[in-house]
């Protein structure tokens, strides 16, 4: 694959020719994905960054031509966007107005109906209705991004040509000039079968590591542990046994099947908790040891910027990253549906978790379900554990470090939801140290926080388990109608600041939230009685919330609210002094004076 990316000034400076062979398909972009990317390609020349187009895969000819093999569509498209902004040196190669750059094997009416389209006055004798309909996709995107209030701008025009020209760009796959036309036939159908083009990770594959491609293939498979042999020699590349080819490419029948429904689910099936774009920005950042953008959209922009990496000492990385993620940090196995946190030592059959292990892998639940894409505590743990074993205090001393209590964002709408996941992991962690045998039992999780709780409750918050996609409740109602309003029945209360604090609210799942919307506290509290039968435990806060009030949700009052917030505050060690002034605001705000 080309190191840099190729723009139609570049096409134009080193006179490249495309060949398109007759098993290609015509042009068949519609109106609609014509004039979306004119329009992105406009809002994207504002940041004056380059704009990709994705992967052009070719043959190079006898002649110095490019045989199209896949990108037939990007290439046209800029041939007939070349028409409209009179690219006379692009759309002819040699400026001859004869030669075409792009050549439509056995489609010479094609041939003419490009050069008509160049010539504006001739749409008439365009017989090709997908070019027509490709330049009234641009007169619609041109007379509204383009005209000005005369109907003629030509400086927008021209700044709009200027950018497409110089920054509209894509990378060249050049395939090895000893496959045949069988073989690229064969190639094109499956690329095009599959409906789709080569991915981020495949793109940066490709342009950079083509001659570690096996390494790469076990790195990047997920499903299983890195094996312990076959790939600690890494040669210096020069080796073409290693490359991927197109043999290879056309015999793989599990990377390039059609895309299912299913298919978002299965990155997380038996998948670490990094996206593979991710974990790759991780490794660059180890091997240059700089600072760098873990944003996975734009993974080959980053790669791109840091061009001048050393290659193999990446591979060397890699392999030692994932072997360091496998030994220590926890992946998503799918289990008939349901997701367990497991991690690559775990054997049901034949090992026990160590009480260490267990409360390692439901921290590291928590940072997961938490952090954002980029997952920048796994890298951080790497680093604080010079590439060794994880604990429990790295870990926490990782927590510690990215957040900061300030109690007063602490109430909804604005809280992270955050604290809601950390408290859960205290709360749990509290019991689990317990190890509660009894029947019923009184769990002091701090100074003056205590709740009773009986076996079935301690059972069902030890059996809790790190969920994403969770959404704030309010268990008092946020917007409850006034006949089945408990607490708008005692005229002393002003209650609404109390509804939005801390000890109101609890995190469930989105589907659930959706469901009990302004639903009562009985019904709410229904969902508890379930997860002591059995059911999944979606708020360990929530059971709390259950427990001090019995269960009862006439029980649950704007005062035991104040109370179950500050006691949670204290469980997350906030300030006292904090916590008692917010407790003072909480109560003048509830009596109406």
């Amino acid at each position: 694959m080309s190191e840099t990316p190729f723009s139609v000034e570049r096409i134009i400076r080193g006179n490249q020719k495309f060949r398109v062979p007759i098993y290609q398909r015509l042009f068949v972009w519609d109106h609609d994905q014509i004039y979306q990317l004119l329009t992105d390609l406009y809002n994207a020349q504002k940041s004056s960054n380059p704009y990709y187009i994705g992967v052009i895969t070719v043959k190079t000819c006898e002649d110095g031509e490019w045989e199209v093999v896949d990108g037939q569509q990007r290439i046209t498209f800029l041939t007939l966007l070349g028409c409209e902004l009179g690219w006379k040196d692009f759309v002819f190669a040699k400026n001859s107005k004869e030669d075409l750059r792009i050549a439509y094997t056995g489609r010479e009416h094609d041939q003419e109906d490009i050069k008509n389209c160049f010539m504006s006055s001739q749409f008439q004798n365009v017989g090709n209705q997908n070019f027509i309909a490709f330049h009234n996709a641009f007169e619609a995107f041109k007379n509204k991004y383009l005209n000005g209030i005369d109907n003629i701008n030509q400086e927008n025009v021209n700044q709009y040509s200027a950018y497409v020209m110089n920054h509209c760009q894509f990378l060249v796959n050049q395939l090895p000039e000893n496959y045949g036309p069988f073989e690229l036939n064969l190639y094109f159908e499956k690329m095009n079968s599959t409906g789709r083009q080569l991915t981020p990770v495949e793109c940066i594959k490709g342009k950079y590591f083509s001659q570690y491609a096996s390494v790469w293939n076990i790195c990047m498979n997920f499903d299983t542990a890195l094996p312990k042999t076959t790939i600690d020699d890494i040669s210096d590349g020069e080796n073409s046994d290693n490359y991927f080819t197109l043999g290879d490419f056309l015999k793989d029948q599990f990377c390039y099947e059609n895309e299912t429904e299913t298919d978002s689910e299965k990155l997380y099936c038996d998948r670490l908790v990094l996206f593979p774009e991710v974990f790759l920005l991780h490794v660059l950042a180890i091997t240059k040891d700089v600072i760098i953008s873990f944003d996975r959209s734009k993974v080959i922009e980053t790669f791109k910027c840091a061009e001048d990496f050393d290659h193999k000492l990446f591979i060397e990385k890699i392999i030692d990253y994932r072997r360091w993620l496998d030994e220590n940090i926890i992946y998503l196995k799918n289990d008939n549906g349901t997701y367990h946190y497991c991690f690559r030592s775990d054997d049901a059959e034949t090992t026990v978790e160590s009480r260490n292990q267990l409360k390692i892998k439901q921290l590291q639940s928590m940072l997961y379900v938490s952090s954002p894409d980029s997952q920048e505590w796994v890298l951080t743990a790497y680093r604080k554990a010079k590439g060794g074993a994880i604990s429990l205090d790295i870990l926490t001393a990782i927590d510690k470090e990215t957040h900061h209590p300030d109690l007063s964002s602490m109430k909804y709408p604005n809280i992270d939801r955050y604290w809601f996941w950390k408290l859960d992991y205290l709360l749990w962690e509290k019991i689990f140290d317990e190890n509660p045998q009894e029947e019923n039992i009184c769990i002091s999780f701090c100074d003056n926080v205590q709740y009773e709780l009986s076996r079935a409750q301690t059972d069902a918050i030890l059996h809790y388990r790190f969920m994403r996609n969770r959404s704030i409740e309010h268990l008092h109602p946020q917007n409850p109608s006034s006949e089945r309003d408990d607490w708008a029945k005692d005229r002393e209360y002003n209650d609404d600041r109390v509804r939005n604090a801390f000890g109101n609210l609890c995190m469930i799942s989105q589907g659930t939230n959706s469901s009990l919307g302004n639903e009562t506290i009985d019904v709410k509290f229904a969902k508890i009685k379930e997860a002591l039968q059995g059911a999944p435990l979606q708020s360990v806060k929530l059971m709390l919330m259950f427990a001090c009030c019995d269960g009862t949700h006439s029980e649950w009052t704007p005062e035991r609210a104040i109370k179950h917030g500050k006691d949670m505050f204290y469980v997350l060690g906030f300030d006292r002094q904090l916590i008692d002034s917010w407790e003072d605001e909480q109560r003048k705000e509830l009596h109406v004076l």
